[in-house]
């Protein structure tokens, strides 16, 4: 797993741009969501936090515990959050977003961190509930395996992780592009060798 990562300037609008978390000190609530070892950056920004922040918070996590992290539940409960939800998977945290934003009031401030599939799956379900992608506080920490859709049979493939790979529904062999969908949260995957079919390619991993 990677540490907190800096994202390289953009040559591509579409590219998604991260930040570190930082604590908004006027806002009336906050989502937070995270994974693995952004539960690092989580206590951080929450030991940052003015007074009272963490009493208007709502956690979700979800972590391996395979790097001995320790024990995240004990070190919320220091800062008095409003609820603290562990889950099993990526498709639970987003379930659980979706319930906190439907009761969520005016003033509502949502935080995630993790690796980039993570991260964008969050602001893609948020922006179901009108919330811009713009106002959603991110930092990148862990994985930089890519969501991407191959743009010819648009199936999405998971943890891509090379900077060629073969679609598993219609087996071209996909070059993966920096343009990004925030609608599927996935970068797009163009057959490689549409121009100059006679290339050998070179696989090389480029997101780790």
């Amino acid at each position: 797993m990677q540490g907190n990562i800096t994202t390289p300037p953009a040559d591509i609008n579409s590219r998604p741009q991260y930040r570190q978390l930082e604590a908004v000190p006027n806002a009336q609530w906050n989502l937070v969501l995270a994974e693995n070892e952004g539960m690092k950056s989580v206590i951080r920004m929450l030991d940052e936090a003015p007074p009272g922040f963490g009493a208007r918070t709502h956690v979700v996590f979800l972590t391996s515990y395979d790097e001995g992290e320790g024990n995240y539940i004990e070190q919320l409960e220091d800062f008095g959050p409003v609820s603290i939800n562990e889950v099993p998977t990526r498709k639970a945290a987003l379930l659980r977003l979706g319930k906190l934003l439907e009761s969520a009031k005016m003033g509502t401030r949502l935080y995630v961190v993790g690796g980039e599939s993570f991260v964008g799956l969050v602001v893609s379900e948020a922006s179901n509930y009108g919330i811009n992608h713009e106002a959603v506080i991110t930092e990148l920490r862990g994985s930089l395996a890519r969501r991407v859709q191959c743009v010819h049979c648009k199936f999405i493939a998971e943890n891509i992780t090379t900077s060629f790979y073969e679609c598993p529904r219609c087996s071209e062999t996909l070059e993966v592009r920096d343009h990004y969908s925030r609608r599927l949260a996935a970068f797009q995957g163009v057959a490689a060798t549409i121009e100059t079919p006679d290339t050998e390619l070179e696989i090389e991993e480029v997101y780790p």
